[in-house]
């Protein structure tokens, strides 16, 4: 494996923990809609904001990962180190 797949594997692992998150974060949203004690005081209204930033968060990074890695990379269009574009 190279430097760069590596690369690739890590921001979509992080895609994919910003997802995890926001269904982390949607737990409490149920909890606090259902009536449960807890011992937050922030909003269920707030919380499915943040909910929804950390998914579209996660879906970006995730539908994006490929583009993310190359401008990370910045390969040239002669080398042949990039399978996709053998020129």
């Amino acid at each position: 494996m190279t430097p760069r797949d590596l690369l690739d594997v890590f921001v979509r692992l992080a895609g994919l923990l910003f997802l995890l998150y926001g269904a982390f974060d949607l737990y409490y949203v149920v909890v606090k809609l259902a009536g449960l004690p807890t011992t937050s005081k922030v909003s269920a209204g707030e919380i499915a904001r943040f909910v929804a930033l950390w998914w579209l968060a996660g879906f970006m990074i995730l539908r994006n990962a490929t583009w993310i890695v190359h401008v990370a990379y910045r390969l040239d269009r002669t080398s042949t180190s990039n399978p996709e574009n053998p020129q």
